[in-house]
């Protein structure tokens, strides 16, 4: 695990050292999503937050239901008692 020690500017923003942007595959402009854990503050890319978000859905969807289509019924039938 590579350490590097960064400072916060006065305007609040971070450096992110080249060598954690390389082996993350972050690029300039390059969204990214900020989440604290306890006293940590870590960064996730989007393509990560997806993924863990697609497990999640698997783990709870054991049947490997179309959610998709199942949402949209339900609004359909929500819409016609409307």
């Amino acid at each position: 695990m590579e350490t590097i020690k960064t400072r916060i500017d006065k305007n609040g923003r971070l450096l992110i050292p080249s060598s954690f942007r390389q082996s993350l595959h972050l690029d300039p402009g390059q969204e990214v999503i900020l989440y604290q854990e306890g006293n940590e503050l870590k960064i996730r890319t989007f393509k990560e937050s997806l993924n863990r978000a697609r497990q999640l859905v698997k783990q709870y969807n054991k049947d490997n239901l179309d959610l998709v289509a199942l949402l949209l019924q339900e609004r359909r039938e929500e819409a016609k008692d409307e």
